[in-house]
């Protein structure tokens, strides 16, 4: 029985759907963050991918909602700002931290199940076919 996963996507692709799921997750609270890189790590072909798409989506998705909540309450974020200087540089350092990391954890249990599937069937066909017989010479 073959398992097929999700399909991997080019690093363009990956960054567009990074950007929009950590925009549209965060509004649901900024946990489910977490539960977007992951995904974004299922979805890259390389673990270079996953990372970048990760860092790079999270933070441009959380620029895009700073942004939005600026626009929305100007005062409020300006206040922010006067009362903790480096609240954005702060808050994007900390997304791209939480973007990679969280889409490593995505690629490697990715990888790690590819590897106990190509392990499986490895046992599999070598139990179809027999055990090699040993010669003593």
């Amino acid at each position: 029985m073959s398992v097929r996963f999700l399909p991997t996507l080019s690093f363009a692709k990956l960054l567009a759907v990074s950007i929009a799921l950590f925009a549209l997750l965060e509004l649901l609270g900024w946990p489910l963050a977490i539960l977007a890189g992951i995904i974004i790590g299922l979805l890259a072909s390389r673990w270079r991918d996953a990372v970048l798409a990760g860092a790079l989506g999270c933070l441009i998705g959380w620029s895009l909602y700073l942004m939005a909540y600026g626009l929305a309450a100007g005062a409020a974020v300006a206040k922010a700002l006067a009362l903790l200087r480096d609240f954005a540089a702060i808050t994007l350092l900390l997304g791209l931290a939480l973007g990679s990391l969280s889409s490593s954890i995505g690629f490697l249990a990715l990888d790690m199940w590819r590897r106990a599937r190509a392990r499986e069937t490895r046992a599999q066909e070598t139990e179809v076919r027999g055990t090699p017989e040993t010669t003593g010479t």
